[in-house]
């Protein structure tokens, strides 16, 4: 374990010997004082602390405290629409979401629908050595993990990409314009574009589900928590476009 300290209230920890979203939910849940926010990246910790109540060094031992303890990670509660329910109204809409998704909340679990009919989609397989239903089937029986977020508000970066699928290169000419909900994949990883942003990675499916609401503070995935992907035809699709995960 090591850290970088970045001016008088940030330090980055780094070579971690547990999660760093296990690390941060339990350093928010239980804050030392000083601490403002523990922030996990893909293998990195972010620690913003207020210098006038607490010393980088306080910290620092707090924090190795923790890491070096046995810290449980989180059971993911079921949050999203069940697999069997997907074509009907959910039963379970939320008519305040800002208030049921906090930072403070352990590792949830999503299932999202995705229709497979990416503008890559076809090019992915051919490149992969797949047929349409192996990329599917490959791609939606995986459970992947929210690592990190960024790029634009809710974008998240995603773990868990099956090695059959990994090593694909970003396109070499980035789109201008991927639209809100695309799933994409390159590398060894998997996201969703939860706006409207450019990109260069390669866009295999969509989900009609909307993720972020940035006017009323919707934002409901969280470093650590878990994501399936269900197939869903367009027919599913167009009957869920714009509802909230």
């Amino acid at each position: 374990m090591r850290f970088v300290q970045l001016g008088e209230s940030l330090i980055i920890m780094k070579e971690l010997t547990q999660s760093p979203a296990t690390i941060a939910h339990h350093l928010n849940q239980n804050p030392s004082s000083g601490l403002l926010e523990a922030v996990p990246a893909f293998d990195q910790l972010a620690l913003y602390f207020d210098p006038d109540l607490t010393t980088s060094t306080d910290l620092l031992a707090v924090v190795k405290s923790f890491a070096s303890s046995s810290l449980p990670d989180s059971v993911p509660t079921k949050t999203g629409r069940a697999k069997t329910s997907l074509t009907s109204t959910p039963q379970n809409e939320n008519p305040n979401p800002t208030n049921t998704h906090q930072a403070s909340r352990g590792p949830s679990h999503h299932e999202i629908p995705a229709l497979y009919s990416g503008p890559d989609f076809a090019e992915v397989a051919q490149s992969l050595t797949l047929t349409p239903n192996q990329l599917v089937e490959l791609h939606s029986q995986a459970t992947y993990t929210v690592e990190a977020i960024g790029f634009c508000p809710g974008f998240p970066y995603l773990s868990g990409l099956p090695a059959q699928l990994q090593n694909l290169p970003r396109r070499q000419t980035p789109r201008t314009k991927v639209e809100p909900g695309t799933i994409a994949i390159t590398g060894d990883q998997c996201c969703i574009y939860p706006l409207e942003r450019p990109g260069g990675w390669n866009l295999i499916a969509q989900t009609p589900f909307t993720l972020v609401d940035p006017e009323s503070e919707y934002f409901p995935l969280q470093t650590g928590d878990t994501i399936t992907f269900t197939p869903i035809t367009k027919q599913q699709f167009d009957q869920m476009v714009s509802q909230q995960l």
